[in-house]
């Protein structure tokens, strides 16, 4: 059977005749005469080879091979209604629905702990996930359907179909133990570079912006060991003269609960530009819609936090 030469519209008489039992109820749910009800089982029965339905005691009852074909046709239909619902409207407040956001695990830290609150505030009915995902997995992922929406840091360039806007800006700082001997004196360059050094790099090898920012001075850093996640830094760093030099946000979450010390780098390190990406098939769906506003009021939300921390440290962040 070529699903193209199906009439659509002959499965909907199938579920209604399956469910009331008689055509005449069937016709008078669907809004149709009694005699084109049974037209289109008279399709059916051509289609499928199958009487389907069998007069019993007044009622049509299915027969082994409509049985069979209940559950599939039943499901095809569902999904189909929930395709056209999810794109005509949108209830936060009494969804079901299931999201999935892709982002790595920094940009986890900072976005997830106000997100997720909100996000059950105003869905408690709804479910989100998080997938930890490398830029490409990401864009993979979007066009197939599989994310929602992606949220990185200095996005690589994206294809036609995807959409980025971008919501954030991240600084880099050096993170170090509180009680590191470079602190008793001026954070310098020289200084800077007499450390051993830390590299969050999820491959291992990968430089960081900073290693770039140094070779157009010449310079290089000694990184004696790499870590892929930067959850673990301040940990890492206690009881070592090591430093990290990393984005901001996964330093400032810890600040003031364990033993490190924070300063700005003593080059001059480009900001990270966070994107949140989106395929354009889903740009208009509502449901996307509010989870991207959810997101773009946490950044909104994080740069006031980050701009308060760093006004009441000016000495250290100046």
């Amino acid at each position: 059977m070529n699903l193209r030469t199906l009439d659509l519209n002959l499965l909907l008489v199938f579920d209604a005749i399956l469910q009331d039992r008689q055509v005449s109820r069937a016709a008078d749910r669907m809004g149709r005469s009694q005699s084109a009800l049974s037209h289109s089982l008279k399709k059916l029965r051509q289609v499928f080879g199958d009487d389907l339905f069998v007069r019993a005691g007044g009622e049509m009852e299915p027969t082994p091979r409509a049985l069979e074909l209940a559950g599939p046709i039943a499901a095809a239909l569902a999904d189909i209604q929930g395709a056209l619902d999810r794109y005509a409207a949108f209830d936060p407040a009494t969804s079901s629905r299931g999201f999935t956001i892709g982002m790595s695990d920094s940009t986890a830290l900072m976005f997830l702990p106000g997100l997720i609150r909100r996000f059950r505030a105003e869905a408690p009915g709804a479910t989100v996930n998080v997938r930890n995902v490398s830029p490409a997995r990401g864009y993979q992922l979007l066009r197939a359907g599989e994310l929602d929406c992606v949220v990185i840091g200095n996005a690589p360039p994206v294809a036609e179909h995807l959409v980025a806007e971008a919501i954030l800006t991240e600084k880099f700082l050096c993170a170090m133990w509180d009680r590191n001997p470079v602190l008793d004196g001026p954070f310098t360059l020289e200084a800077y570079l007499s450390c051993p050094h830390l590299q969050v790099s999820l491959d291992g090898v990968s430089p960081g912006q900073i290693d770039v920012e140094l070779e157009k001075r010449g310079l290089r850093r000694n990184v004696v060991a790499t870590i892929p996640h930067y959850l673990v830094i301040p940990w890492v760093l206690v009881e070592t003269d090591a430093i990290v030099t990393c984005g901001e946000d996964p330093l400032l979450a810890v600040e003031g609960t364990c033993d490190i010390a924070l300063a700005r780098p003593p080059v001059p390190v480009p900001d990270v530009v966070f994107s949140l990406i989106t395929d354009e098939r889903v740009r208009t769906d509502p449901g996307n819609i509010w989870l991207r506003s959810l997101i773009v009021d946490r950044a909104d939300e994080l740069r006031r936090q980050k701009d308060a921390i760093y006004r009441s440290k000016p000495t250290l962040f100046g």
